[in-house]
């Protein structure tokens, strides 16, 4: 429907942007605008400025609408990243919005040589991006704190991608590139995550206790009380049947053994720290002369990690198992 009148300035918006997808608009004057929608020329500066000044709008609004599919895709609990990925490649390089896509990349080049109108295109260009794909990540496995780094690969890949595929047309080698990425993606996701150097160092802690050694014992063998006492390490921990348990800290999930013997009162927390290597914590709960009870623990120090700062992580642990254990 044309826009015509005095009409708002999110009307003109969607007949322009109707418009660039059936036409494109680079090569379209203000004037002929204004007329190819139905409207005046004066309605159009009065909410735009300038014809660049509409660009920016239109390209803004474009990428607002493409973050709000993306946001509506619900690949469903069963779809594996590169699933997930191939439909978001599926959805941007949509032929339809070939045209608004070539826009884009029209104004990015200007606003690298800094013209005039394009002074607030580059602000958030890549940032508005990042929140949504990190939040997809994370909610697929990404480590949190690897998270931004991997959305903006992402925008950076599919955007140049997107950009050959404008530029050449060939739609197989793009769509090949892409499931490519998404099969990298995938098996970068499935790694062991402590893959690479192990260090050999390790730290020690104990602290004492009125609380019985049995007592101490107790909470130590069943590992479902970890968050009340290693929140650092567990948020939650469910069986895993044979395989051991399973603690999710931060979405992120680790399968751990725990090895318990009643008569030295030891527990161990164990899990693979790279191919073919355990490691993780040692606990060791002895009698005090006079009653009560000392714990000591040991943990690995990380290979690019600090001593006194596992130590701390040992002394904070330890006070709150005995914490839960006087309270008990």
């Amino acid at each position: 429907m044309a826009a015509t009148g005095s009409v708002s300035k999110e009307r003109l918006l969607d007949a322009v942007i109707a418009y660039v997808a059936d036409h494109g608009v680079a090569d379209v004057s203000l004037r002929r605008l204004a007329t190819e929608i139905g409207t005046s020329h004066r309605m159009l500066i009065y909410h735009f400025g300038s014809k660049e000044g509409l660009l920016v709008e239109v390209i803004r609004a474009v990428e607002e609408r493409q973050r709000e599919t993306l946001a509506e895709l619900d690949p469903g609990p069963a779809a594996t990243p590169a699933e997930t990925r191939r439909r978001m490649w599926q959805v941007l390089s949509d032929p339809a919005l070939g045209p608004s896509e070539r826009l884009f990349f029209e104004v990015y080049g200007q606003a690298l040589q800094r013209r005039p109108h394009t002074a607030h295109f580059l602000d958030d260009v890549v940032e508005s991006w990042l929140g949504p794909a990190a939040a997809l990540g994370i909610a697929q496995g990404v480590p949190p704190d690897l998270a931004r780094a991997q959305a903006r690969l992402e925008v950076a890949v599919t955007r140049g991608l997107l950009l050959d595929l404008l530029a050449t047309g060939d739609r197989a080698g793009a769509d090949a590139a892409a499931e490519q990425f998404s099969a990298l993606f995938a098996a970068w996701l499935s790694r062991p995550r402590d893959h690479g150097a192990v260090s050999d160092r390790t730290a020690t802690g104990s602290i004492e206790s009125d609380a019985e050694p049995d007592v101490i014992f107790a909470l130590l063998a069943d590992p479902r009380h970890l968050p009340g006492w290693a929140p650092g390490f567990a948020d939650t921990v469910a069986s895993a049947g044979a395989a051991g348990w399973r603690v999710t800290k931060d979405g992120q999930d680790v399968v751990v053994r725990v090895v318990a013997h009643q008569d030295a009162r030891t527990v161990d927390y164990v899990r693979e720290i790279a191919p073919g290597r355990e490691g993780g914590a040692c606990l060791r709960v002895l009698a005090r002369l006079g009653g009560g009870s000392v714990t000591c623990m040991t943990l690995p120090v990380p290979p690019d990690g600090d001593a006194a700062s596992v130590a701390t992580i040992i002394r904070d642990e330890l006070a709150a198992l005995t914490n839960l254990a006087e309270r008990g």
